[in-house]
């Protein structure tokens, strides 16, 4: 009888044991916020040379038409003989109070409108709009006013912290 009970203690300790393994979930991973990747890069000709840290790119998101004011952006640094880089987002209007250039992470979702700059003489002066790939020519752009691009333009559903999209589906401005 004693053999059994010990046999019962060790099972029961055997199963607390696996209900509590399997029980536990991973809990999600809070990076700070969310990133875009882009891939498939190919540099515009007229692109600045690189900097220690690559190539500079930024992204901006937008969901505001009228005042053409970003929701969000960041800047990442495409690595020399790389085709891919990811950008993550500060959220521009929540600035951190004790640090007056940085914002904090951007969590947000919806559908926005995605610009990407490249380096040209120093300034971001090289845009991609996304387009799904779609020539800009197929959207009545205004090339006098690159803002006219969000008047028309399709919007990408950002549904996820992280986002990946082709480059292939930017078009220059």
């Amino acid at each position: 009888m004693a053999k059994k009970i010990i046999l019962m203690g060790i099972l029961a300790i055997a199963l607390v044991f696996a209900m509590t393994v399997l029980g536990c979930e991973n809990a999600p991973e809070d990076d700070g916020g969310n990133t875009i990747t882009i891939t498939g890069i190919t540099l515009p000709d007229d692109c600045d040379a690189p900097i220690s840290s690559g190539y500079p790119v930024r992204c901006y998101i937008t969901d505001n038409v009228n005042n053409r004011l970003s929701v969000a952006g960041g800047t990442g640094f495409l690595s020399v003989g790389s085709d891919t880089v990811t950008i993550p987002f500060e959220d521009y209007k929540k600035p951190i109070a004790d640090k007056p250039f940085e914002n904090e992470p951007y969590k947000g979702k919806g559908e926005f409108w995605i610009m990407l700059c490249f380096m040209k003489k120093g300034t971001y002066d090289i845009q991609f709009y996304y387009t799904t790939g779609k020539a800009l020519s197929e959207f009545n752009l205004n090339s006098n006013s690159p803002s006219s691009a969000y008047d028309v333009l399709p919007k990408y559903n950002f549904s996820s912290s992280k986002t990946t999209i082709p480059f292939s589906q930017f078009k220059r401005h």
